[in-house]
């Protein structure tokens, strides 16, 4: 069945309603409704299902972005096979993020390459998903942006937002 194009009105009120990023995928959604002569309010639900779904993706984008974390170091991406030993029962138990909730510290030690770094972007991931604020700098940033914010007299407002946050990320790198 040929695809039809979406009229000008449905796509003037899809924008003035800041629905216009659906514009793309409707066409395909209402032909698959139309092979599969789904009822209109489940139509409905899927077309607003998958805005919704877009803009969390969108959402924890920016909040990754902003957080300073590095979008490909997730739990996705580690590597079960790496020839290094680590506490798994530990790793599943910082995964919950527990220990946010407790008001407790993570101090991740061990040699270069074993994945500090990886962890701790991966929980800043994972932190983000779950509505949670995080913030990710190197050590020597972070101390630099607080020695300066001593000159501008912005100290205050630094230490209260490093204190505001869910999760705060520093790495040695």
């Amino acid at each position: 069945m040929p695809q039809r194009d979406l009229s000008n009105d449905l796509k003037r009120v899809l924008k003035e309603l800041k629905l216009g990023k659906l514009l793309p995928v409707l066409p395909e959604r209402l032909r698959q409704a139309r092979e599969r002569n789904m009822d209109p309010e489940d139509v409905l639900l899927v077309v607003l299902s998958d805005e919704m779904q877009r803009r969390h993706r969108q959402r924890v984008a920016n909040r990754t972005k902003k957080a300073g974390l590095e979008h490909d170091l997730v739990f996705d991406e580690w590597d079960e096979s790496a020839k290094i030993t680590y506490d798994r029962h530990l790793l599943d138990e910082l995964r919950t993020l527990h220990f946010i909730e407790l008001n407790h510290h993570v101090l991740l030690m061990g040699p270069v390459g074993v994945g500090k770094t990886m962890l701790a972007h991966a929980l800043g991931h994972l932190a983000i998903e779950r509505g949670l604020s995080v913030i990710c700098e190197t050590a020597d940033k972070l101390f630099h942006r607080l020695k300066a914010s001593r000159l501008d007299e912005t100290h205050a407002l630094e230490l209260r937002r490093l204190v505001a946050v869910d999760l705060l990320i520093m790495d040695s790198c």
